[in-house]
């Protein structure tokens, strides 16, 4: 199973049990996958219009599913009149990035020098006879 992000956009007339119905539907069509995260919906302005609306519904999903899954959810969006767009990625385990990031960077020392005062006095003073 590979990990997949799902963010769409809704229909901004839509009312919260119509919401709640799409959501439902999708989360269905994801039946032998494992939905790791939902966001809540938040209702958005749009940069441009889409289908002559200029707010929408955002919605993402996290997701674990099998590359069938992804074609059956796909076929849905594209003939679902309430999504005006959504974005299927293929993502990498949350527990991965974490690790990741948890990391330091080769550019930041996690232990910086400490300078003595007299150290910076005498280097000054060396620059200075020079």
């Amino acid at each position: 199973m590979e990990y997949y992000e799902l963010t769409y956009l809704a229909l901004p007339s839509l009312k919260e049990e119509e919401l709640e119905e799409v959501s439902k539907k999708i989360e269905e069509l994801i039946k032998e996958g494992k939905l790791e995260k939902k966001e809540r919906a938040k209702k958005q302005k749009l940069a441009y219009q889409i289908k002559d609306e200029s707010q929408a519904f955002l919605v993402s999903l996290y997701f674990q599913a099998e590359a069938k899954e992804i074609a059956s959810l796909e076929k849905y969006l594209k003939e679902e009149e309430r999504v005006l767009r959504h974005l299927i990625i293929k993502n990498k385990p949350q527990k991965e990035e974490k690790k990741r990031s948890e990391k330091p960077s080769i550019f930041r020392s996690s232990q910086k020098p400490k300078v003595e005062l007299s150290d910076i006095d005498k280097k000054i003073e060396e620059i200075l006879e020079e």
